[in-house]
């Protein structure tokens, strides 16, 4: 359908206390009913009332009054604050039946008016009855007007009218969903009351009044919206976004500045992004957006990766410069701004549904989560390695990760014994991606390796993690911890201190061992044993004595407690849950720029490269066919 809910609602208009004219406060109603299933009473009073000014008019019910039972409980009005339904500001709302003058707010087979929903206390206990809430309604003023004059025509002065929704259709099997993705239901109004002859009569519009909600609690007509647009300004960015903005380098942002390198790679991924911008030109804001721009961020993401793995893989420059990630990274965050910039010209926030399922499929093709595929293995040992974003941006604006280069290096490639052919994906430096968690600063769950990663446990031989570490160091860590350290990530976000990355029953899960083949071992390459209970106290796991105890809580495992340890425990849980035997585990690969602001280098680059290469190399001829 053509209309999102954004359509449908709208702010309370801008009014000034003298075109304000309120409803009248003195007016109380009685609410009553019977808790479903339990046959105690209720009841409390509410003040009912109505905001109208010379095009709209809210109508709007406010709890008063809790009244104790004979039966000792307590009703409870439920609140719901305007203001978290993103829809109103700071009005107050706790509503359960709504009386006007002589004209009551019902539901028709939405809500069931002689069963109301309410919050009651039990003492110790709190709970909640089911039922349905009734609500608030908005409507344009000529709206109500027709309502009013269907009332006065059709029943007798003095009995009581009641405003009814009837649904579109049978909401019993599910809701409506807009293109936005979010689900609403769709009502017209009515008139039902004590017609002059007497009897229940229901009286509709010659002209349909439409209503619609997300919740059953906040109606709106339309036409109320339409009038009354949600002012949208333009986007801001968020913390890894403005990075480029906020550490500029010869008075460029950081996304200028490496897509204009003299290197092919910045040329390339200007290129993408470039076509991608094009591509958002004639994006407009109807039935079809959703189509247009998945095909946009799909088509797009996957030539980004696609075109930064073969610039990678040719190294045409004689100083190894198109082995660099950062143009790839920042063309990426280039193009995510420019793509919220343009739906939020629509109206849409980063944070709508619409905007997260095509951002979601935008990091999926540009970081190759779907793109994995080993048809071209022919035979060979299957071998899935991962790489991250540069980081520490903050340190180092010039910064690239060398697990970066490695994944788009490697990626599609064959070992040179020609055992193994290797796919490759690139993780984000975000704890949201990981635990699925908004949150600044508290998340604990499932995320991208397991919905990433995770399906590819018995399709594979063996599974890579890589991350960068400290200068000159080549490290194949031995444990991995379910703790965390908690430091910041790419998004400003932490994480408590020592919480734990994904919540565990068994606590033979504290810390996993790799099961990565000793052949792996390849000098410069070794396993690294240390890890601590206490943070900052290493113990060295392959001395006697010091192996850590089964179940033991660490703070830290061989790689740390950083995403890096994450990734490697998430997919060792993965493998001891689905297939105990499968070779995985994390290399920990040398830190390339080891002093504030030092810029990339090619050669160090390839000298990595090969030291990463060689080490696989010899690693898979210990991994099983």
């Amino acid at each position: 359908m053509a209309f999102t809910l954004k359509d449908c609602f709208g702010p309370l208009p801008a009014k000034t206390n003298n075109d304000q004219k309120p409803g009248n406060l003195s007016q109380n109603g009685y609410v009553s009913g019977t808790v479903p299933g339990t046959e105690t009473p209720f009841g409390y009073t509410v003040t009912v009332s109505y905001v109208q000014n010379t095009d709209d008019i809210i109508l709007y019910a406010e709890g008063k009054d809790i009244e104790t039972m004979d039966s000792g409980k307590v009703a409870y009005p439920l609140s719901s604050g305007l203001k978290n339904l993103g829809l109103f500001s700071n009005m107050p709302f706790k509503a359960k039946g709504l009386n006007i003058g002589s004209s009551r707010l019902a539901g028709v087979g939405v809500t069931q008016p002689a069963t109301f929903r309410v919050g009651y206390i039990n003492a110790p206990d709190i709970r909640t009855a089911y039922g349905y809430r009734t609500f608030l309604l908005c409507l344009k003023n000529d709206q109500y007007t027709t309502l009013a004059a269907l009332t006065h025509a059709n029943f007798a002065p003095g009995t009581r009218r009641y405003i009814s929704l009837v649904p579109e259709r049978d909401y019993g099997g599910g809701t409506d969903v807009d293109k936005n993705f979010t689900t609403y239901y769709k009502c017209r109004l009515v008139i039902t009351g004590k017609g002059k002859n007497g009897h229940e009569e229901t009286v509709a519009p010659a002209t349909a009044i439409y209503v619609y909600s997300t919740d059953k609690l906040c109606w709106s007509s339309k036409e109320f919206k339409t009038l009354n647009d949600i002012v949208v300004g333009p986007y801001q960015r968020n913390y890894e976004e403005n990075m480029s903005v906020s550490r500029k380098t010869g008075g460029k942002s950081l996304e200028e500045y490496f897509l204009d390198l003299p290197k092919a790679m910045s040329v390339a991924m200007k290129t993408v992004v470039t076509a991608f911008e094009n591509g958002l030109t004639p994006l407009a804001d109807d039935a079809n957006l959703y189509t247009n721009a998945l095909n946009l961020v799909k088509t797009q993401g996957k030539a980004l990766f696609d075109t930064a793995v073969a610039k990678s893989k040719a190294d045409a420059g004689s100083g190894h410069e198109d082995l660099d990630d950062r143009p790839f990274y920042w063309a990426r965050i280039k193009m995510s701004v420019k793509f919220k910039e343009k739906m939020q010209g629509f109206g849409y926030l980063p944070e709508d549904k619409l905007v997260k399922r095509l951002l979601l499929q935008f990091e999926e093709s540009s970081r190759n989560y779907l793109g994995v595929d080993f048809t071209a293995a022919a035979g060979k040992k299957k071998i899935l390695v991962t790489g991250f974003d540069p980081f520490q941006l903050d340190n180092n604006r010039r910064q690239s990760n060398p697990s970066g280069c490695v994944a788009l290096n490697l990626h599609g490639t064959t070992t040179a014994n020609g055992q193994a052919y290797i796919q490759t994906v690139i993780a984000p430096v975000r704890y949201e991606d990981f635990d699925g968690s908004s949150d600044p600063r508290e998340g604990s769950g499932l995320g991208i390796v397991e919905r990433y990663i995770g399906p590819w446990i018995d399709k594979v031989q063996a599974i890579i993690t890589v991350s960068q570490s400290l200068p000159n160091e080549y490290n194949i860590d031995k444990y991995a911890t379910v703790t965390r350290g908690g430091s910041s990530d790419n998004q400003g976000f932490t994480r408590l201190q020592y919480s734990r990355a994904i919540p565990i029953s068994d606590p033979n899960l504290e810390w996993i061992i790799t099961t990565l083949p000793p052949a792996f071992e390849l000098p410069p390459a070794a396993y690294y044993w240390k890890y601590a209970y206490t943070f900052g106290e290493e113990r060295d796991g392959s001395v006697p004595g010091q192996a850590p105890e089964a179940g033991r809580k660490m703070e830290a495992g061989s790689g740390s407690n950083y995403l890096s340890n994450e990734i490697f425990y998430r997919v060792a849980r993965l493998r001891k849950e689905k297939r105990n035997t499968l070779p995985t585990g994390h290399f920990h690969i040398a830190m390339l720029q080891e002093v504030s602001n030092e810029d990339f280098s090619g050669a160090k680059t390839f000298t990595m490269l090969t030291i990463v290469k060689n080490t696989i190399n010899n690693g898979v001829t210990g991994v099983p066919q």
